[in-house]
């Protein structure tokens, strides 16, 4: 289960020496994830507050799905998306 791996990484970790956001908030986090069901994302979404996505793609046709899927859940949880590359 992937699940305490993010929460361990996004809750546990020291972000520039602290664990207290208040004291030093995290300006971008930038995660290398593939293509897959999104529950992942959505994990990610529900735990944090995401202010915005960035959405890298290939022009193969199943990447092109996948990138529709994944503006469909960016929608849903009301999530930006600032660009697709």
């Amino acid at each position: 289960n992937i699940s305490p791996l993010i929460r361990q990484m996004i809750c546990g970790t020291a972000w520039a020496g602290h664990l207290d956001a208040r004291i030093a908030p995290l300006d971008y986090l930038i995660l290398d994830m593939p293509p897959g069901t999104g529950d992942v994302q959505l994990k990610i979404c529900r735990t944090v507050k995401v202010t915005g996505v960035i959405i890298v793609t290939t022009p193969q046709r199943v990447s092109s799905v996948d990138v529709l899927k994944g503006q469909e859940l960016m929608r849903k949880m009301k999530v930006p998306i600032l660009a697709i590359v």
